[in-house]
């Protein structure tokens, strides 16, 4: 692979990576069910994404990091719902 192969997708914190819903890690995980390739590479990707799923990621990348952003305004609310 030439450098011009590869895409690089910055501005992933370590909160956003390790960002949960139901105990699972949602970039890492959808990442992961889309690395199936006969070539196998540790710790790549085993094809590129195409656009709609880059799209998609780099959309589950910003929801993820307002969601981060809320938490705390959240967790006040819920402590004012149930002290």
């Amino acid at each position: 692979d030439s450098l011009e192969d590869i895409t690089w997708i910055g501005g992933i914190t370590h909160k956003m990576w390790d960002f949960e819903i139901g105990g699972r890690q949602q970039l890492k995980n959808w990442l992961f069910i889309r690395t199936f390739s006969e070539n196998v590479k540790k710790n790549t990707l085993q094809r590129p994404l195409n656009n709609e799923e880059l799209d998609y990621f780099l959309r589950m990348c910003d929801a993820i990091k307002k969601t981060i952003a809320l938490l705390p305004e959240l967790d006040e609310i819920y402590k004012k719902i149930d002290p």
